[in-house]
């Protein structure tokens, strides 16, 4: 994305509740945990670059969750909220998607297209406010709770922690949403599609390379950068297959450009692919 925003200032790094079920262990009683934690302590102590991610076992119901609460750019992370308002929109309107918007669902989700993403955008209100607070509105309603001062779809803050809410929206749609639109943006984000764009092939993307592997991924991936040239770079995905049933949310802050963030979010990514291959 071209915007350049105001910087922001992430708080000191913590974990989830010490109380909460954090051991996903897979193969060879791999802790997914302490390889994740090591992987997020050398990108920072190697690069400055600070990570955050969140890993929900979907078989298990176990999570992991490190430096999840630190806020960064949702930047196109948020498209898969606007497709959900626009749904939202267009069902109370009674009306359904027609050949055209579902193009540019796919258009905005798998090639990850601005103007796509803005053509849906201004079709959820008749002003600027209206659309924002119809997407802030569907953030709410997964438990996100963004930066109410932010305007557009790709300036809030957000937390992988969130990041993780909105995925699982999509995995397990609530009913305002519906399993067939659910379906819809699930088959767009899709990995192993016709046109998928090679920008969505870091972060969670890094878990769909191995085709020898017989897992699902669908992802979205963000990047922003900051008026002082720090980049936001984060990725939100799910992986189901016969090794693991993931969902995932990687964020990270810091990088020097846009191509170091992506690496950074597929070094975050690393454990959790090497962790589903050998499960």
């Amino acid at each position: 994305m071209a915007v350049l925003l105001a910087g922001c200032t992430a708080p000191e790094a913590g974990d989830r509740d010490a109380e909460q079920d954090s051991v996903i262990a897979g193969a060879d009683s791999v802790d997914l945990e302490d390889e994740l934690r090591s992987a997020v302590t050398q990108l920072q102590e190697d690069t400055g670059i600070r990570g955050g991610v969140v890993v929900t076992d979907e078989t298990t119901g176990a999570a992991i969750g490190l430096d999840e609460d630190f806020p960064v750019r949702a930047a196109s992370t948020s498209k898969v909220a606007v497709v959900m308002a626009w749904f939202r929109t267009v069902t109370e309107q009674g009306r359904e998607a027609a050949e055209q918007d579902e193009q540019l669902i796919s258009e905005a989700l798998a090639n990850s297209d601005n103007t796509a993403t803005n053509a849906l955008y201004t079709q959820l209100g008749a002003t600027p406010e209206e659309q924002y607070r119809a997407l802030l509105d569907v953030y709410e309603l997964v438990g996100v709770e963004p930066d109410e001062q932010s305007q557009g779809w790709g300036e809030s803050l957000v937390t992988a922690e969130d990041g993780m809410k909105l995925i699982r929206a999509v995995r397990n749609p609530p009913e305002w949403l519906g399993e067939d639109n659910a379906r819809t943006m699930r088959e767009a984000m899709g990995a192993s599609q016709d046109g998928y764009d090679a920008s969505q092939s870091f972060g969670v993307g890094v878990l769909a390379r191995d085709e020898a592997v017989d897992n699902e991924v669908y992802l979205k991936n963000g990047w922003l950068a900051e008026e002082e040239g720090e980049w936001s770079v984060s990725s939100i995905g799910v992986v189901t297959g016969s090794s693991c049933d993931l969902s995932i949310s990687i964020t990270t802050f810091g990088a020097a450009t846009s191509e170091e963030g992506m690496a950074a979010t597929s070094a975050i990514a690393e454990p959790i692919s090497q962790w589903c291959e050998a499960d």
